[in-house]
């Protein structure tokens, strides 16, 4: 990625910055990779409180700079745009912020007519104090990036609610029925939802999918690649789990909480999504009213 000086914002969504944006003080930047992307002999280990601590893991490696100027009105607009810069870009912004991701937080930009965004945390900033720089101070911080890849600032969701076929017959034990007060199902559905969901950037996306009840071992398969998800659970009628994965982590949980990760079938393959059309299809041994499968990704582009 060459310098760029159009606007950009980073920041958490009640502490960030524009740049390049005229006002009472601009804060004049660009943005690059560094030229020595292994940031190993810069990391350090961090308090928990600033986020995980990544300095031993495969995530984090890749140093990202911003520079610039900051021109100011007037010397009070002077010092509250040094203030600005070093509240921003300090490590310790909040984490439980609704855009924070372990202490990574998003940089924004528009490109032609796409909203785009870069995982980054704050390292540390420098702004040398000479009297050739006070009145025009010069400044650069330093960042790790997550993951080397640019996604969507917004993610979209493709539902395959399936239409299914009934089937079969109920065993009635010797003892007798229990019948509940829902009542009972009499025999079982299965059917498929099947659909195509766009990846528009050229990188793969990592998904976020939700089975809805009522469905038994639901499935979603990427016939684009051939792997698919299975969970050998049941859910209930407005039960729904949601599976959520990207490198480092995998979340399966259920909607009141429970971890569903024990349910995972043995041949499961967390797919992505590719660049383009994906055709995708939901499957289940049994599906009953309001069975339902979505995908959403953002869309993904590599950093270069």
């Amino acid at each position: 990625m060459l310098p760029v000086y159009s606007n950009f914002t980073f920041g958490s969504s009640t502490n960030y910055l524009t740049f390049n944006l005229a006002g009472d003080y601009t804060v004049k930047a660009k943005r690059r990779l560094a030229s020595n992307r292994d940031v190993r002999q810069f990391d350090q280990n961090v308090p928990f409180d600033m986020g995980i601590t990544d300095y031993e893991t495969l995530i984090g490696k890749t140093l990202y700079l911003i520079e610039g100027t900051l021109n100011a009105k007037n010397e009070g607009f002077l010092f509250s745009g040094l203030e600005k810069i070093r509240k921003v870009f300090n490590p310790r912004i909040a984490q439980d912020d609704a855009e924070s991701d372990n202490g990574y937080l998003p940089l924004k930009w528009t490109e032609g007519s796409t909203n785009k965004m870069l995982y980054m945390k704050p390292l540390y900033v420098d702004i040398p104090e000479t009297r050739r720089s006070a009145r025009k101070p010069t400044f650069k911080t330093i960042f790790k990036i997550k993951y080397p890849v640019i996604t969507s600032q917004a993610s979209h969701t493709t539902s395959f609610t399936p239409v299914t076929t009934g089937t079969g017959g109920i065993a009635i034990p010797s003892t007798g029925l229990a019948i509940t007060a829902v009542g009972i199902q009499i025999g079982t559905s299965t059917g498929t939802g099947s659909g195509t969901l766009t990846n528009s950037g050229d990188y793969p996306a990592w998904p976020t999918i939700t089975f809805t009840g009522i469905t038994t071992n639901p499935r979603i398969t990427n016939s684009t690649t051939g792997e698919y998800i299975q969970l050998n659970y049941a859910l209930a009628s407005t039960e729904t789990a949601t599976i959520t994965y990207d490198n480092d982590s995998l979340s399966i949980v259920k909607n009141d909480g429970t971890n569903l990760m024990q349910y995972v079938d043995s041949s499961t393959d967390f797919f992505t999504i590719q660049s383009g059309l994906n055709q995708l299809s939901f499957t289940a041994s049994n599906m009953g009213a309001g069975s339902d499968c979505s995908v959403a990704i953002y869309d993904s582009w590599p950093l270069s």
